[in-house]
């Protein structure tokens, strides 16, 4: 385990170090700042993936959706613009 470890510190090094400019004679110092980074990363709790709040079930807005949510005693559900209504003869 050790060291998938030690890989992980390189590759962070590495990238802290590539993103400063590549700068000569701070490789010490990378891997310090890349061994404390993945140590905060491994010691954090893992509750973070557990405290993702649960989805949301989708709201019924259909009239039958209401009824059963409601009661029959519901009062009938409106018509959206979209629905044509019988024409008289």
């Amino acid at each position: 385990m050790s060291g998938n470890r030690d890989e992980r510190i390189r590759e962070r090094a590495h990238a802290i170090w590539d993103r400063e400019g590549k700068p000569e004679g701070a490789a010490q110092r990378h891997w310090q700042q890349a061994e404390g980074e993945i140590e905060k990363e491994d010691s954090a709790p893992k509750k973070a993936a557990a405290k993702k709040p649960a989805a949301k079930k989708p709201v019924a807005t259909s009239a039958s959706a209401k009824a059963k949510k409601t009661g029959a005693d519901a009062a009938p559900a409106k018509r959206s613009k979209d629905t044509k209504k019988p024409s008289k003869a």
